[in-house]
């Protein structure tokens, strides 16, 4: 799941102009035949920074935590892609994000893509990532779901903790719940190349900034791999809610005839983003399975219609009695 760059050794091979330093990041991407879909990513002045290694104290990782954070941003960088249809250059934003439609049509499976910088005066940065491309398929099932506190615990309820476990750890530190990796496989299968056979999304309100070693640490603990969607601070609500809306509307909408697999968490407001997507595309949600972080009541409310449970054993199990996924 985690892109390559080379500045040094590709502007070497293009023969381009000496610049300054720069960098792309493609940090995920999706698309369906039938909608299309989106690829993010971001272009940064400067080398790519390293991430914390296992062993380093907290003092070095918070150092380069931050400066990993604190990246300089590349504004209204002139990026031309190509390996789908309709690739050409895009522009990303004033913060250096890029977020471009993927088009409908194109063949499912894997599609390569690459992104060459064109912006004067800078190296000619380029990455490469794989877009997975989920075709029509009847009936068809998917799985989306939230990260911290659904699926690694960032101790929720111990908000400098949290905070520590969130932007501090490297991916070692990275710690799941048991048996989570393989509730989502056995919902999602498993197929060639570690891909699911169905659809996964991750969804978090973590920054971009984490991307690489929270999708590092899930290729070592051996989650499906899966559309990854984080949050740009700089553009996007901090409240969960809204900025978990419009995504989820994004991909249940590029899937017509899909019902969703959908996993949270007591701490946020997973449960009700997740009424509201039911109550705007009635019939696209086939379970909603919420992780009990805060000894809430199972019985509120706000936990209506949906699977409340303390331990992702008794996911494994639902799974095989209610034939969630590829036991359908």
């Amino acid at each position: 799941m985690t892109p390559t760059s080379s500045p040094e050794d590709n502007n070497k091979a293009s023969g381009g102009p000496a610049g300054q330093p720069a960098c792309i990041e493609l940090y995920s991407g999706w698309a369906t035949t039938q909608k299309g879909g989106f690829l993010y990513g971001r272009v940064h002045q400067g080398e790519p920074l390293a991430l914390p290694k296992a062993g380093e104290g907290l003092e070095t990782k918070l150092h380069e935590t931050f400066q990993n954070l604190d990246v300089h941003a590349l504004p209204h960088a002139q990026v031309r892609l190509s390996g789908f249809p309709g690739g050409e250059r895009f522009t990303a934003d004033g913060h250096g994000f890029l977020k471009v439609p993927l088009p409908a049509g194109m063949q499912s499976g894997t599609v390569g893509v690459t992104a060459q910088l064109e912006t004067p005066n800078y190296t000619m940065a380029s990455a490469t990532t794989s877009v997975q491309v989920v075709g029509a398929t009847s009936p068809l099932v998917g799985v989306i779901s939230d990260i911290d506190d659904t699926l690694t615990d960032t101790r929720v309820t111990d908000k400098l903790e949290m905070l520590k476990n969130t932007f501090f750890h490297d991916t070692y530190d990275v710690t799941t719940f048991a048996d989570a990796p393989e509730a989502l496989v056995a919902i999602a299968g498993k197929g060639t190349n570690s891909l699911p056979t169905l659809p996964v999304f991750y969804l978090s309100g973590s920054p971009w900034a984490l991307h690489e070693r929270i999708s590092d640490a899930f290729d070592r603990l051996e989650f499906p791999h899966g559309a990854m969607i984080l949050r740009r601070y700089t553009q996007e609500p901090l409240d969960p809610y809204d900025f978990k809306h419009p995504h989820l509307l994004e991909i249940v909408d590029a899937s017509p005839g899909c019902k969703w697999v959908l996993f949270g968490d007591t701490g946020e407001k997973d449960p009700e983003v997740y009424h509201t997507l039911m109550q705007e595309r009635p019939g696209t949600v086939s379970a909603v399975f919420i992780h009990n972080v805060t000894h809430a009541n199972p019985q509120d409310e706000r936990f209506k219609d949906f699977t409340v449970f303390s331990e992702w054993s008794e996911v494994l199990q639902a799974t095989q009695q209610r034939k969630l996924g590829l036991a359908a």
